[in-house]
């Protein structure tokens, strides 16, 4: 293992805080908000990076995205529903909906097949980055309400075909 391989390691499995509350905003691409804070290591060693979060403003089901860097680089990502299939080269395997990317294998993505809404995703990444969110949670603002998750939809894992339901 390198050098950077044991830091990266280190970072991860560090209890981490964020500075200061994130605002959403810095629309680049008209479709999506995005916001970014630093995180910094608990026991203030000096060791920081940043929680990446993006937010489409349109699509429905909901689409996200959540990360984690550090020196500049990804280190963990979440993405909620994107709107194509992640082919792992490790394995060949085909990822639809929702997934992880974990450090040291970023190619490979991880599904996660569960329904949630913003809040809890966003507590499920912080809780798996080892990040401890003490600032008010403000949720992503959408163009149209969300119509929400049926009770059948949830019990039997419904799938959406970019944004059409099927």
């Amino acid at each position: 293992m390198s050098r950077l391989d044991r830091e990266i390691a280190s970072f991860l499995a560090a209890e981490k805080t964020v500075v200061k509350a994130y605002r959403w905003g810095g629309r680049t691409h008209p479709d999506y908000l995005k916001t970014k804070v630093i995180v910094v290591v608990v026991t203030d060693d000096g060791r920081r990076g940043e929680l990446h979060m993006t937010s489409h403003i349109d699509r429905i089901p909901r689409k996200y995205g959540f990360s984690l860097t550090y020196r500049n680089a990804a280190i963990m990502r979440l993405d909620i529903n994107p709107g194509r299939a992640h082919t792992n080269f490790s394995n060949l395997m085909t990822v639809k909906g929702s997934h992880w990317h974990m450090w040291p294998d970023l190619g490979t993505a991880i599904p996660d097949g569960r329904i949630l809404d913003h809040k809890h995703w966003f507590k499920e990444f912080c809780k798996e980055a080892r990040i401890v969110y003490l600032h008010r949670y403000t949720p992503p603002r959408h163009s149209s309400p969300d119509p929400g998750v049926t009770p059948l939809q949830k019990e039997f894992g419904f799938e959406y075909d970019q944004g059409r339901g099927t």
